[in-house]
Order: C-alpha cells, then structure tokens, then sequence
C-alpha cells in the first residue's frame, strides 16, 4: 500500500480510494486512512473528512481520526476539530483522542512534549 501512496499520480489516489470503500475489510480501511492523511494532500484530506462521517466501523473512524492528525492539510485540522465538537455518537472517534491530535498541530505542526504540557508550576 505505502507503494501506491507514495506516487505522485492522480491513479494512485482512485486506487487509495477503492480500498476504503464500505465493502472493504476493516483492516485495509484502517490502514489505507494513515496513508491517506500522510501522503495524499487535499484529495487525501477531502476523503478522509467523508470517512469519518460516513464510514460504519468505530474502529476505521478511530483510524481516520489519526490520519487526518498527521495530514498537512489545513482543511483536516478543521475536520478534526469539527469531528470533536460535533460528533454526538457514543462510539466512533473519541472526541479527547480527537482533539489531542489537532491542538499538537496548532502550534506549526509539532506536538507539545509530555514533559512540558503535563508541568504544574507551583508558587514558590
């Protein structure tokens, strides 16, 4: 899969599509979505935001919410923080887990270290 994702060609994102059709074994929807938001810019950000709306699997929508977190895509930052605020199921995405992943990318991309966003200042 990493093969297909990695082509610069519009064929590559119909093929990355075809496999997150509904049809397809959760694993490969699962997995297809990482690839997806790490590789495949706007076209990849634009079916993630449907996946994450749509798709059946609680377990693919958990996925789907990790690779909009990794994308570059300004537009799936707005779906992450979107799906958060607005998902009202009791499965799917954990809006937390959600969340954390778009507010590590506010910053210009780099996630907080545990260490600093975790510290309790005390007053002396």
């Amino acid at each position: 899969m990493s093969a297909i994702a990695l082509h610069n060609v519009p064929s590559a994102d119909r093929t990355l599509e075809s496999f997150v059709a509904p049809a397809r074994p959760e694993w490969l929807r699962g997995d297809t979505a990482f690839w997806l938001g790490s590789t495949r810019g706007e076209a990849g950000a634009r079916l993630l935001a449907r996946m994450i709306a749509q798709d059946p699997s609680d377990k693919v929508r958990d996925k789907v919410a990790f690779g909009l977190s990794v994308s570059k895509v300004a537009a799936a930052l707005t779906t992450l923080i979107a799906t958060a605020r607005d998902d009202k199921s009791t499965q799917g995405p954990r809006p937390g887990a959600v969340l954390a992943g778009a507010e590590g990318r506010q910053g210009g991309g780099r996630r907080p270290s545990p260490a600093r966003s975790t510290t309790i200042l005390k007053p002396r």
